[in-house]
């Protein structure tokens, strides 16, 4: 105990105890953002030690490539790496408290939605009483980062070269324990490909990949990987969905005549915000919530389903406007609507222009240049925009005035009208009626939550517009 007391004292080694304690910190604030983002909004399911690994040497590596940077100044690699990741870990929370998923490259292309005041009333929203052991981990930050030496030395390389490899090493013998031959290794070696598997992890599941390989490998290189090359189709490839689109319009049938629609109708397809299905099988009191829509459901002359799981990517809204456009399931590695506004595509108002001479509008409740709505718009063929929102000052339409509004607008005949509504959109946490003529029915059930309740009654809301 008295050695061991010796070498504790010693300068040097109390120093790499009071290093290894701001790595710690940051290995926290790490855990905690996959904790926040991951784990308790996509899923809780156990994934072994792996990404605890991860999580440490995005930090043991961030460390090593600082002191690189820095010529080996130590209090300004460590500040430099608690500000590198903190950004990360600040800006993966935010964003996943508005949209479940980590923040990426292609979200930032987005940065020219924030023009204007609308985001300052989601402030509130993106941040929780949990967060404040941020503080306490850049309060303590701080405090160590004071005390440790600034000199420059080699050792502290070797040092974060032993973080990064030691971890690796116990990491191996505990896979290790479960081999039994030879052949078990070999077959370990011939696994090992971490850059093509993580590139396949984020290609099909974006919030594993980065959950299980880390910022580094998973954020950065998934990322880096993914938009480095589109992805090229095969002669044979090309030939096999020319077959299969052959065969497919030669088993199809000719519509009933009672499906055939006559002349040209104006067509309204409205989008409504937010809907889950449920509300629809929903009574409070023998009262429906969605009243209307369940009637045009009951009627036997129309089509529901509400039973479609969502194939929705990072682009959300703009992923459902794909699919119901166009047919085509939206990519799960990046926002689809980046690589739509790069196309000419085969959409339903484009064909519906083309072929039987419709007019094609959309009516927004937001700015035309939202999450690229106007680029998008024009990729889809749709040739007039009616924007009802004021995106400079943070104005966006509701649905009773987007219907008003509409009623004084001069359509070309024959037309078909997109029209997006945005009432039931969060968030959730105030009485959106109490803003507007609508009193909510309800005597909602104590089990719910007041959030809830509130998301009900924006449902019941837009379902009394659309009836009007």
């Amino acid at each position: 105990m008295k050695n061991i007391a010796e070498i504790l004292n010693r300068k040097g080694t109390r120093e790499h105890l009071l290093m290894l304690f701001l790595c710690l910190l940051m290995y926290i604030n790490v855990g905690y953002m996959h904790y926040e983002v991951y784990f308790s909004k996509i899923s809780s399911e156990w994934c072994g030690t792996r990404p605890f690994l991860s999580a440490w040497i995005d930090v043991a590596a961030t460390l090593l490539l600082f002191l690189l940077c820095t010529a080996g100044r130590r209090k300004s690699a460590f500040v430099l790496t608690y500000s590198t990741l903190m950004v990360f870990v600040v800006a993966n929370m935010v964003y996943s408290r508005f949209f479940n998923r980590y923040i990426t490259p292609d979200v930032l292309d987005e940065a020219a939605n924030f023009r204007g005041s609308w985001w300052m009333q989601y402030v509130p929203h993106a941040f929780c009483w949990t967060d404040l052991l941020l503080v306490v981990t850049t309060l303590l930050f701080g405090w160590g980062v004071r005390r440790i030496e600034p000199k420059r030395t080699r050792r502290d390389l070797l040092w974060v070269l032993t973080l990064i490899v030691l971890p690796c090493v116990l990491y191996t013998l505990k896979l290790a324990v479960h081999w039994r031959t030879a052949d078990d290794v070999k077959a370990w070696i011939d696994s090992i490909d971490f850059r093509e598997d993580t590139k396949l992890e984020f290609m099909f599941n974006q919030e594993y990949a980065i959950m299980r390989n880390g910022i580094l490998l998973g954020q950065v290189y998934g990322n880096i990987a993914s938009a480095s090359k589109n992805v090229e189709l095969s002669d044979a490839e090309v030939r096999e969905i020319g077959a299969f689109i052959k065969q497919k319009a030669a088993d199809a049938k000719p519509l009933p005549e009672s499906l055939r629609v006559k002349g040209k109708p104006n067509v309204v397809f409205i989008m409504v915000e937010s809907y889950l299905s449920v509300v629809s099988q929903m009574k409070i009191d023998g009262k429906e919530v969605t009243p209307c829509l369940n009637e045009l459901m009951r009627d036997p002359r129309n089509y529901h389903n509400l039973n479609v799981t969502s194939n929705r990517g990072g682009g959300e809204s703009s992923d459902a406007q794909i699919s119901y456009f166009t047919g085509l399931l939206p990519l799960q590695s990046e926002m689809s609507v980046q690589r739509i506004i790069k196309n000419r595509v085969a959409a339903l108002p484009r064909l519906l222009h083309e072929q039987k001479g419709y007019h094609t509008y959309i009516t927004i409740p937001t700015n035309r240049f939202f999450w690229h709505q106007n680029e998008a718009n024009l990729s889809y063929g749709i040739d007039h925009t009616i924007e009802l929102g004021n995106y400079e000052n943070g104005y966006w339409c509701q649905d009773e005035e987007i219907f008003n509004r509409l009623q004084n607008v001069k359509l070309q005949e024959p037309y078909m009208n997109i029209i997006l509504t945005l009432s039931m959109h969060g968030s959730y946490d105030t009485d959106f009626l109490a803003e507007t003529p609508v009193r909510s029915p309800f005597n909602y059930p104590s089990r719910f939550s007041a959030e809830f309740c509130h998301y009900l009654d924006k449902c019941f809301y837009t379902d009394l517009q659309i009836e009007r």
